[in-house]
């Protein structure tokens, strides 16, 4: 029993990522400050799995290869960082 998903949207930082839980992509909605901001997503043992520059607000990411688990997204956008947790099911 893995209780109840929660699908709520999570906002910081002008961040927010959904849904999350997630099956095999997950959207990142970031309002950059600077023209281009780092991307990067790691594995629950620190491995990084994406990475990649945005330019954009909105950006689809794709972990259809990757294994359920635990994953973090940090946005580095200047001397801002910010991360978020996500479960991919």
């Amino acid at each position: 029993d893995r209780g109840i998903a929660s699908n709520e949207i999570q906002e910081d930082n002008n961040l927010m990522v959904y849904p999350n839980p997630f099956n095999n992509q997950f959207m990142v909605k970031y309002e950059l400050e600077s023209a281009t901001a780092a991307l990067k997503v790691f594995n629950m043992y620190g491995k990084l799995v994406s990475n990649q520059v945005i330019t954009k607000s909105n950006t689809l990411i794709d972990l259809s290869q990757e294994a359920n688990g635990i994953y973090f997204v940090q946005i580095t956008d200047g001397a801002t960082r910010v991360t978020k947790k996500m479960v991919k099911q």
